[in-house]
């Protein structure tokens, strides 16, 4: 048959019409029909996206991550039947939780056993089918589908991109039957050429007014956040809102930076210091603010809640208490309340200093704490996560994006712009850091892109692979290694819940030494970039300041840093 004309043609075709540009690709024996009708289509001159052949599918998902992330724009991440599903399917819990838009397209493995073109003819297309492929991935998908015979594939495409744009975003997932791809493609009924997703989503102007009286109201009015600053116009409101009508802000468990870290009304990362003295507490685009065990909000404090599912559906539980849950996008939320609360101010200037004057001291309680935290740093040799921090600190600039995966904190990074500061998800899939640099560098190739990430978080990076990728695309990253030598979560987990214990008191703790460390800085050597092992936090600042130059320069680096473990990581 004529394979332009053919389904897997218009598949690559229609991917165009909706202006997505990129396939991040696996793939195996069921692509053979994209493989051909790609090279068919340039041939003629037509428009096809391009393919990044990435040898894992958790550094494909993790590179669609870091595109979005980058560019607001939903990416394609193509893998093989069942096993390629079941690779990328902790990046897919990552992309679910973290609400980010993207597609994940698998072969299916073909139908026949005989008698066409695209018909069975490897052991492995008896033993990879299954009864219902889209179950693997159902809970952490907003809409699963295999496309077939007759239908027009367009129609799924655009579909699929439609629920995955729409708030709450997420992952979706669509099967191609190698049979079917190989059929000629039916005629369209859709242009593809409209924004994706829905329009003209709003909040209620009596909503808004009720919020904006509360925080009139307010002596001691505290935001929580983690991920509404993604968006730069919310990134500006909240620092509006917080430095206009004195609203402390907040950030647990932040994926993003939503507030510049000299802004005065930044109250860190830990809820548990300033909740008890909160009146008003709004969460917005936060789906656990605070760990009930640590310290609750203030009992008496209104509590309200906004985002686009203020219930996040999707938790199997979640029991946040709630005088108010606002189903709206954040962006428009804390616009409008912004307008409505300018309206109001109008007599509120001795209220607001009696805030300022409260919410300066809680930002000295925060100070403190870090302070405490930076003063107990033992005499070592090693580098404790707060120095290296301190020591990447010395170059920031806007140019800058760091990607931090179980690292350092947040709140010790001097961070200023919207965008510089991405985190892996609530979902805890390891390995997104060094995928997720990569698909931001190649979005954003004019930018600096630094992967900080805790040895644990390196081995699950399927770091060969995304090393190859890095070299392979031209992606010059800076990874930096903090390289405690154990599974610190799973140590401070147990500790944590039995301090008295035979484990804290034993020579060693089962299933968390990952001694003797691998020489991960060899690894990116095998792959064309350069590595280094810094043994001692004497030789840090000399070596960050000589990797930035060889990144700089369009060479891959990474530090080997040997660290010190801290707790609050």
């Amino acid at each position: 048959m004529n394979i332009q004309g053919s389904v897997a043609a218009k598949f690559l075709c229609s991917l165009t019409d909706l202006n997505i540009e990129t396939i991040f690709a696996n793939a195996g024996t069921d692509f053979a029909p994209l493989i051909e009708a790609s090279i068919a289509l340039r041939a003629q001159g037509k428009r096809c996206p391009d393919f990044v052949t990435v040898p894992h599918e958790n550094v494909a998902v993790a590179m669609a991550i870091g595109h979005y992330r980058a560019t607001g724009q939903l990416a394609v991440v193509m893998v093989h039947t069942t096993v390629g599903t079941a690779n990328a399917l902790c990046g897919i819990m990552n992309a679910f939780r973290d609400h980010v838009p993207l597609l994940l397209v698998a072969g299916r493995t073909p139908h026949t056993e005989s008698g066409l073109a695209a018909s069975r003819r490897a052991m492995i297309h008896w033993g990879q089918d299954t009864f219902d492929q889209g179950g693997v991935v159902r809970e952490y998908t907003k809409w699963d589908y295999e496309l077939r015979s007759g239908q027009d594939v367009a129609v799924l495409l655009q579909r699929a991109v439609d629920i995955s744009m729409t708030l709450p975003f997420g992952p979706t997932y669509l099967t191609l039957p190698r049979e079917v791809l190989d059929e000629p493609a039916v005629d369209s009924v859709l242009t593809l050429s409209r924004a994706p997703g829905v329009v003209g989503e709003d909040v209620d102007p009596a909503v808004i007014r009720a919020v904006a009286d509360a925080v009139g109201q307010a002596q001691c009015p505290v935001l929580l956040t983690s991920f509404a600053g993604r968006d730069l116009d919310s990134f500006e409101a909240i620092a509006t809102l917080a430095e206009e009508f004195s609203i402390g802000v907040v950030q647990p468990f932040a994926r993003d930076l939503n507030m510049a870290a000299a802004h005065p009304m930044n109250l860190g990362t830990q809820p548990q210091l300033v909740l008890d003295k909160a009146d008003l507490v709004l969460v917005v685009d936060c789906e656990v603010p605070w760990v009930p065990d640590r310290g609750p909000p203030n009992p008496s404090a209104t509590i309200i809640h906004c985002s686009s599912d203020p219930f996040f559906r999707d938790y199997p539980i979640r029991g946040f208490p709630a005088d108010m849950a606002i189903a709206a996008p954040s962006r428009r939320f804390l616009e409008a309340l912004l307008q409505q609360l300018r309206s109001d101010a109008a007599g509120q200037l001795k209220v607001l200093k009696q805030r300022s004057y409260q919410l300066q001291q809680l930002r000295q309680v925060v100070e403190n704490d870090f302070s405490a935290s930076r003063r107990q740093i033992e005499t070592s040799n090693r580098t404790h996560p707060i120095e290296l921090a301190e020591c990447l600190n010395e170059h920031l600039d806007a140019s800058m994006i760091l990607v931090n995966e179980l690292a350092v904190t947040l709140d010790s990074l001097n961070l200023q712009t919207a965008g510089s500061y991405i985190a892996g998800s609530h979902a805890g899939g390891l390995g997104f850091g060094l995928g997720a640099a990569l698909g931001i560098k190649r979005a954003l190739p004019e930018k600096m892109v630094i992967t900080l990430t805790g040895n644990g978080s390196y081995l699950f990076g399927n770091p060969v692979s995304a090393h190859f990728v890095g070299q392979a695309e031209q992606l010059p990253t800076l990874t930096i290694i903090a390289n405690n030598e154990r599974w610190h979560s799973v140590h401070s987990a147990t500790a944590g819940m039995y301090p008295d214990g035979y484990s804290v008191n034993a020579d060693t703790m089962p299933l968390v030494d990952l001694a003797p460390s691998p020489e991960f800085h060899k690894v990116i050597e095998t792959c064309g970039g350069v590595g280094r092992l810094v043994e001692s936090v004497q030789e840090l600042p000399e070596a960050m300041a000589w990797a930035i130059d060889l990144v700089t320069a369009g060479r891959s680096v990474l530090l080997n840093v040997l660290t010190d473990p801290w707790d609050r990581v």
